[in-house]
């Protein structure tokens, strides 16, 4: 089954036998999830460099508006299609004119306590469904603050 990183590698010309992995269906999620695993790559094969590439189709999502529900259509208005591209690697080769723009100093993730309801998608017939639990912001606001310190404080020592 070619994948999109099937295709990226030939749209970039790059060696068939390149390491990749692909990681499908995780939504805004797999962003801090790549960044993570492009930190690990990077430092732990001296002289890589990681290409991370994401994108979010949301446009499968998309329902028309009789019959769907208000959490569906909220979301849908909420979130949208978009891609993004970077570099990640570790140790600037000076040789070569590397300058480090961004540094990423820690990477952590956790589970938010009882958000599994949160948001919950089905794969249907009619594509994908979704929905929105309206305590979403109240998950986000009793676990922030936490969530926050616990990343910082990896960072100062």
């Amino acid at each position: 089954m070619p994948g999109a990183d099937f295709q990226l590698v030939k749209l970039l010309s790059l060696d068939p036998s390149v390491n990749r992995f692909m990681i499908y269906q995780q939504g805004c999620f797999v962003g801090g999830t790549v960044l993570r695993l492009a930190k690990d790559v990077a430092e732990n094969n001296l002289g890589a460099r990681v290409l991370v590439v994401c994108y979010e189709i949301t446009t499968t999502f998309f329902q028309p508006p009789s019959g769907s529900h208000l959490d569906v259509l909220v979301g849908q208005a909420l979130f949208s299609d978009g891609a993004v591209a970077l570099i990640v690697g570790a140790n600037a080769d000076s040789n070569t004119n590397e300058r480090k723009v961004f540094e990423i100093m820690s990477t952590r993730e956790t589970i938010v306590p009882d958000s599994e309801h949160g948001v919950v998608a089905h794969l249907r017939e009619m594509g994908f469904e979704y929905y929105l639990s309206p305590d979403v912001p109240k998950l986000v606001s009793a676990n922030i603050e936490d969530l926050l310190v616990k990343g910082f404080n990896k960072i100062d020592g």
